[in-house]
């Protein structure tokens, strides 16, 4: 693995960008990066406006039709309102390039909120080894999913025989077609 600290971390936010690829990154998607791998670049109040809004509405002693009339004039607001990016136009472009970007990989660090950029090549490689030690890892002789699946569903029937779980609750955990 070739990596070195010195040529590729001379970054304007050290503690939150690692980049030890061989990219090297402009201000502006360092910038992007040092935000973090939740940051959300585009408006998040809304969602939360409309799940809070639908508890309240929810809650109330309004009939069912003047409940939807409030959903649908409000939800018309919301669409009608101007959405605001919270990312600036350099900024969404740099975001736009680094993901069109296929010889890196971005990651979370193990600790401390940072963003690690890595080249693609030396990620595969060390993952590749990780799979490849003996000690850590076996390989199967067989795909063991049908039985735990099996026994999974043999225990959603038992649930809901014992009226413990509903039927659309068992439905919803129970997996068609599970793989490894």
């Amino acid at each position: 693995m070739r990596i070195s600290h010195e040529s590729h971390n001379d970054t304007m936010y050290p503690n939150k960008v690692i980049n030890l690829s061989s990219k090297v990154l402009t201000k502006t998607e360092e910038k992007v990066l040092s935000k973090g791998m939740k940051y959300n670049p585009s408006d998040s109040n809304y969602l939360d406006f409309l799940a809070n809004f639908e508890s309240i509405i929810s809650s109330t002693n309004l009939t069912e039709e003047e409940q939807f009339a409030i959903r649908s004039s409000t939800v018309h607001a919301l669409n009608n309102r101007s959405k605001h990016s919270t990312l600036s136009c350099d900024e969404r472009k740099a975001l736009k390039a680094l993901k069109q970007e296929k010889d890196i990989i971005i990651l979370p660090a193990d600790k401390g909120g940072a963003t690690t950029i890595l080249n693609k090549e030396d990620y595969t490689g060390k993952m590749l080894s990780l799979l490849k030690d003996d000690s850590t890892y076996k390989p199967l002789s067989a795909d063991p999913t049908k039985s735990q699946n099996s026994c999974v569903e043999k225990a959603l029937k038992r649930l809901t025989g014992r009226k413990l779980i509903s039927e659309v609750l068992a439905k919803s955990l129970k997996q068609e077609e599970p793989t490894i």
